[in-house]
């Protein structure tokens, strides 16, 4: 979708440093990619429903990606 490499790099550096830092004030997908952290390593662990909900979390935020994915590569093929 950009026309530099450098461009591309920068907001995905962006958009990865504010998912890291906005995690203790809202949910974001960082927070669940330490599932192993959670379930062994703290004290409390998780429990079967809550590794579910995780996992149907990922899968949204997949889906919801793959959809905006689609449409911008649709635009993009048809402007051309």
């Amino acid at each position: 979708v950009f026309f530099s490499v450098n461009i591309s790099l920068i907001l995905c550096v962006i958009g990865i440093l504010s998912c890291y830092f906005l995690n203790r004030f809202f949910w974001s997908p960082v927070l669940d990619t330490r599932i192993f952290g959670m379930s062994y390593v703290d004290l409390d662990g998780l429990n079967t429903i809550e590794i579910v909900l995780i996992y149907i979390r990922q899968i949204a935020v997949i889906s919801i990606l793959l959809i905006i994915q689609s449409i911008v590569i649709q635009r993009k093929d048809y402007y051309e």
